[in-house]
């Protein structure tokens, strides 16, 4: 989802900014399952999307922006 999100053109002011479809994902593993399944699927998701587009700045950021929710 987040592949087709990322090809979709939307045109905001902010250069780079998207919808966030993909993470609807994550908010329906987040109510039926609970917080650490949420997580596990939000990194596989971010993981995954940085295979196959090839951004690794990304992946970083990903892992950055888990350890500041998590302390």
């Amino acid at each position: 989802m987040s592949l087709i999100e990322s090809m979709m053109p939307i045109p905001f002011i902010a250069p780079g900014a998207k919808l966030g479809l993909s993470n609807i994902v994550i908010l329906i593993t987040l109510v039926v399952f609970g917080f650490k399944e949420a997580l596990i699927v939000g990194m596989l998701k971010s993981f995954v999307f940085t295979l196959v587009t090839g951004s690794v700045s990304s992946l970083f950021f990903t892992v950055y922006q888990v350890q500041y929710y998590l302390y």
